[in-house]
């Protein structure tokens, strides 16, 4: 209901909104009055109308829109997962820096593209992959409110276009330009940016065969062989249990990973160890052990402490070992006796892994299949590096025009 009416010398424009509150506002002309109920019309019959004073900051919709995703995920096996839930709330920290006291609807595409920018063009800093992930958060938070009928309109994420940043244009014949690029105060692609392993990142099988020997015999001298010679995770091969391996067949199932994040909101007290099917269907996989890791692996039953969960890799309590530890006091120090100047970290093994497949020849998509990928698009993606290709001399394309 809304009506026009005049009260004293003024126009009083009076509606009733779809949480059944009265609003009455004045205006100094009939005219006025008519054009401002016009104006809210579509909002009122939608019941999207919400009064400006009742439009939450950013800073409290974060938090609500947070908050309400740890409620979730409370019970175990509901909701999201803790590292998810942690990098969330980097995210919304990151947001609320520069918009925590300005209202949800007032945040406009530019404003939100320039909180985005790296530090060398005013930014805070944030790296194109970092500023991505961000982005997605926010644009989560933003669907909430408009879900929710908070009084934010749009998504002003969805309203940013792209720019090419370089043509690929060459300044001189031979020199290539920097790769085509987004610039991240206006991005628009919804594709997932995928980190291109190189050189520096992995190890040649001289400096794996290096960095194990350098790694004191025990559990963690098996770590380190599982990690490079089955490519699992690190969250993958710390939730291994004895029940996943099948010795004599040479092949590890991986069915699950191990969570130890710790999130404000949820009741970490009652279990330091959360368990989790793998994020993809494709994460459920079988893969091959080499003959060297059965023999190491056999050689670790015999002197595996006994773990209530039945666990592979545990400390001499059977409670899951800490990979922050695993990375800081036996990876780091096993590269710098080997003499490795690379900063090569668990994950980066894993890379090893798949790089050294890929470079003896292995199919990439049985490469993709071991690792665990959801698309062979992503191995592509992630070690195109690594691929070999094959010069085309064009000779049966010559002899077909022959010309003479």
């Amino acid at each position: 209901m809304a009506a026009v009416y005049k009260v004293g010398k003024k126009w009083r424009a009076d509606w009733i909104d779809h949480k059944g509150i009265r609003h009455r506002r004045r205006f100094k002309t009939k005219g006025d009055a008519d054009d401002f109920l016009t104006k809210i019309g579509p909002e009122l019959k939608e019941g999207t109308w919400v009064a400006p004073k009742d439009i939450p900051t950013f800073g409290i919709l974060a938090d609500d829109w947070l908050r309400g995703r740890i409620e979730l995920s409370r019970q175990p096996g509901a909701g999201y997962r803790p590292s998810t839930l942690l990098q969330w709330q980097s995210h919304v920290a990151h947001l609320k820096f520069s918009f925590e006291h300005t209202r949800a609807d007032r945040i406009s595409p530019e404003a939100f593209g320039q909180a985005m920018l790296p530090k060398a063009e005013g930014g805070r800093g944030l790296i194109r992959k970092t500023a991505g992930k961000i982005r997605t958060t926010a644009s989560r938070i933003f669907r909430y409110a408009m879900a929710n009928k908070l009084g934010v309109k749009e998504d002003p994420t969805k309203l940013m276009e792209a720019e090419k940043l370089f043509s690929g244009e060459q300044a001189k014949p031979g020199e290539q330009q920097q790769e085509a690029a987004t610039k991240l105060s206006i991005p628009r692609s919804r594709n997932k940016l995928l980190h291109k392993v190189t050189e520096k990142e992995v190890l040649t099988p001289q400096e794996t065969k290096a960095v194990i020997l350098a790694t004191p015999p025990g559990i963690y001298r098996v770590v380190v062989l599982t990690l490079v010679l089955v490519g699992v995770r690190i969250s993958e091969l710390l939730a291994l249990l004895w029940s996943d391996l099948d010795l004599d067949k040479g092949i590890a199932t991986i069915r699950r990973t191990l969570s130890t994040a710790r999130v404000k909101g949820l009741p970490n007290d009652s279990e330091r160890w959360r368990w989790f099917d793998p994020k993809t269907i494709a994460g459920t996989r079988e893969v091959p052990l080499p003959p060297q890791l059965v023999t190491a692996l056999k050689e670790w039953r015999e002197k595996c402490p006994e773990s209530r969960f039945g666990l592979v890799f545990c400390n001499v309590a059977g409670e899951p070992l800490d990979r922050t530890m695993i990375g800081r006091e036996v990876l780091a120090p096993a590269l710098k006796r080997a003499g490795m100047e690379k900063h090569v970290t668990l994950h980066g093994l894993r890379h090893t892994y798949a790089s050294t497949l890929i470079m003896l020849g292995r199919e990439v998509a049985q490469v993709s299949k071991y690792l665990g990928h959801s698309d062979i698009y992503v191995t592509m993606t992630v070690y195109a590096h690594f691929i070999k290709r094959k010069h085309d001399t064009m000779d049966d394309l010559e002899q077909l025009m022959q010309f003479s």
